[in-house]
C-alpha cells in the first residue's frame, strides 16, 4: 500500500489544547478505540517551543505467517 492509501484510512482524532500530554495521550487512545482500531496502541505527547508533538504508532498482530 502507498502512503497515501495508507493516510486516507487513518481515523481522524481530535484532542483540546487544553488538555496535559497524559490527559492528552489517554483521549487519544479512546478515541482510537472507540473508532475500532485494534491492537497495541503506543501514543507519545510533547509540549515545546513550536507546540504540541504527537507520535502514534499501531502494532498489529497478524494471524499470518512471514514468509
Amino acid at each position: 500500500a502507498s502512503a497515501e492509501e495508507a493516510t486516507a484510512q487513518m481515523p481522524v482524532v481530535e484532542v483540546s489544547k487544553d488538555l496535559s500530554p497524559a490527559e492528552a495521550k489517554l483521549e487519544i487512545i479512546d478515541q482510537l478505540k472507540a473508532q475500532g482500531v485494534d491492537g497495541e496502541i503506543d501514543v507519545v505527547v510533547q509540549d515545546g517551543a513550536e507546540g504540541r508533538r504527537v507520535e502514534v504508532k499501531v502494532e498489529k498482530q497478524s494471524d499470518e505467517p512471514h514468509p
